[in-house]
């Protein structure tokens, strides 16, 4: 019971900070749709790479990085088209090894993030199976209110994935 309690705290935690990135620019009905898109985004990268350590029959242990590289190298293999077609057929998705989450966050810790890596990636996803049609259809990354300009846009948008990458 102090694990689950522990882990409610710890989400809760990274929820409101996640929320305080974007708390005075707009308003809770407005940053929830950010906030819950990103997590989700986040679910479906995590789970897509999950897939990939297990086609690849990789040793527990592993971290979502290291399954990343892995899922890169794979991808300069002439195995590449069988590995993503049985990627497919497990997950109905697939997202590019730019385009995933983890790939975002070193993205973001290493300032090469730009709101339309993660505006690319969301249209992966949408077009990818029609059960995820308009999934992200109200999260405008070009919004005024996540700045004033492309730069601040995207920085805003990085802090949320940092805050949001705390979450398992």
């Amino acid at each position: 019971m102090d694990n689950k309690n522990e882990s409610c705290k710890e989400i809760n935690s990274t929820l409101f900070s996640a929320a305080d990135t974007l708390r005075g620019k707009m308003d809770a009905n407005e940053y929830k749709t950010y906030i819950l898109s990103v997590i989700f985004y986040k679910f479906l990268s995590d789970k897509m790479l999950e897939q990939v350590a297990d086609l690849l029959e990789l040793d527990d242990g592993w971290s979502l990085s290291d399954v990343q590289n892995e899922y890169e190298e794979i991808l300069n293999s002439e195995n590449k088209d069988d590995f993503l077609k049985a990627l497919k057929n497990k997950t109905h998705y697939v997202i590019e090894p730019e385009l995933t989450y983890t790939k975002l966050v070193d993205n973001v810790n290493h300032n090469k993030f730009q709101r339309e890596d993660l505006q690319k990636a969301f249209a992966t996803i949408e077009q990818s199976d029609k059960i995820f049609v308009g999934m992200f259809k109200d999260v405008d990354l070009y919004s005024t209110r996540l700045g004033v300009n492309a730069q601040q846009q995207s920085n805003t948008i990085a802090d949320l994935i940092l805050k949001l990458n705390e979450a398992n």
